[in-house]
């Protein structure tokens, strides 16, 4: 066990131990502490403790910004972030360490914010002898966020930099010319489905796995990923509610379909009317048929806990009877679930097989512009445009803030709004008629 040790040299107290590198090495850490000598023994225990945590040790003259970036992600970012932004942040820091900044010195790229600029600037105008793709200005988030967090990290606990200078590079926004005497206007309205549409999607997908999904998009606002992970335990027929508290996604590390929580970890209950109840009734009886022709070639869908890098993940795994049969021992500690959107034969219904809709209801003519995300936007609009409250809206879409729900639909609110004030108009109108 490593001991901490204080002297004093100048005005100031150091603190100092000893530990092994990643190669075994013994090697000396010391690093300023306070003017007091009991404070800085306790800074000293504290470092010592948080680099055992992260078992690591670090030389500032040796670590790189790619090198930190790993160790930031694997000891900060792995208990709170969900699977999107995870993926996110892997992809800006692989980027990142394929552009020479990531082979960059941590001690040199925090005393010079133009190398990371460099690497900004390529990224928006890759050089023309490079492989790189551009990014547009907004996936650079990703960068900046695993960037700035990978320098405080620097900064503390590890005690390689002494300042993040990440507040000293530009975002390099694009350059904007604004003539004030233009009298042109233009309003971004979210494109949505119109009803003649949206019954040409009823037409092609009839009879097929890819009409469920789509039905219960329009009637619900429900996201894809949603509505892949919902299971008929999750749906109270009685009382026409769904609670919605978790998603499917595909984990591209394990090579597995797996469950986790839905966007922004928010749980709802959302309510449905008659003409969602018959679809899901219908697709219940057929699902149940279908239970029966295919016997024991019908497949289920189960899962299983594993825990990776101190989470834990809800995998997918399906089996038929025969391989519930014959493999008893690997499927024991598995649970079956019950999934309202399946294939035929009762196998995994996923957001890739959603996505394959997509392809082909672009195909219809006059659709070219539809992707599934659209559904969402439609069903919202119309309960807007309807006159429901902004604050169910947001509730029922699963958004953090009502802000979201109006700014997204800014239309369809003042679409309500203008039809409330004319019939406000029209009141008074009548009245003074009357009068």
């Amino acid at each position: 066990m490593a001991k901490v040790s204080v002297r004093k040299k100048g005005k100031k107290w150091y603190y100092r131990f000893s530990v092994r590198d990643s190669s075994g090495k013994l090697i000396d850490v010391e690093r300023a502490g306070t003017v007091d000598k009991n404070k800085t023994k306790r800074l000293g225990k504290q470092a010592l403790t948080e680099y055992q945590q992260d078992g690591i040790i670090l030389n500032p003259r040796k670590f790189t910004v790619g090198q930190v970036l790993d160790k930031w992600f694997e000891f900060r970012c792995q208990s709170y972030i969900g699977a999107g932004t995870k993926s996110d942040y892997k992809n800006a820091i692989r980027r990142i360490k394929s552009h020479p900044l990531g082979d960059t010195l941590m001690l040199t790229a925090s005393t010079n914010p133009e190398l990371i600029q460099k690497y900004v600037d390529d990224q928006l105008d890759p050089p023309e002898d490079s492989n790189v793709r551009p990014l547009k200005h907004t996936s650079l988030k990703a960068s900046f966020v695993v960037l700035n967090g990978a320098f405080k990290y620097a900064e503390h606990p590890l005690k390689l930099v002494k300042n993040n200078p990440m507040p000293h590079v530009n975002r390099r926004h694009p350059e904007e010319t604004f003539d004030v005497f233009s009298m042109d206007f233009e309003e971004e309205e979210i494109k949505i489905i119109s009803i003649p549409d949206y019954k040409k999607l009823i037409d092609r997908f009839n009879g097929t796995i890819h009409l469920l999904p789509i039905q219960i998009s329009f009637y619900t606002g429900m996201r894809e990923g949603e509505i892949a992970a919902l299971t008929w335990n999750d749906i109270d027929m009685k009382n026409r509610k769904i609670k919605i508290f978790k998603s499917m996604f595909y984990n591209t590390e394990e090579k597995m379909w797996e469950l986790g929580p839905t966007k922004g970890k928010r749980k709802r209950i959302i309510n449905f009317g008659d003409s969602l109840y018959k679809i899901l009734m219908e697709a219940r009886k057929n699902q149940l048929r279908h239970h029966m022709e295919y016997g024991e070639l019908w497949n289920t869908v189960l899962y299983k806990r594993k825990r990776i890098d101190g989470m834990i993940h809800t995998q997918l795994e399906i089996a038929n009877s025969k391989d519930l049969a014959y493999h008893p021992d690997y499927y024991k500690d598995m649970i079956p679930l019950d999934f309202v959107c399946k294939k035929e034969d009762g196998s995994l219904h996923t957001t890739q097989t959603i996505k394959y809709s997509n392809k082909a209801a672009k195909k219809i003519p006059g659709m070219d512009y539809y992707h599934f995300h659209l559904l969402r936007h439609t069903h919202a609009t119309i309960l807007l445009s309807n006159g429901a409250n902004e604050k169910a809206v947001q509730e029922r879409l699963g958004h953090s803030k009502k802000e979201i729900t109006t700014n997204t639909y800014y239309h369809a609110t003042q679409s309500a709004r203008k039809e409330a004030l004319h019939i406000a108009e029209m009141t008074e109108i009548n009245e003074m008629a009357l009068t």
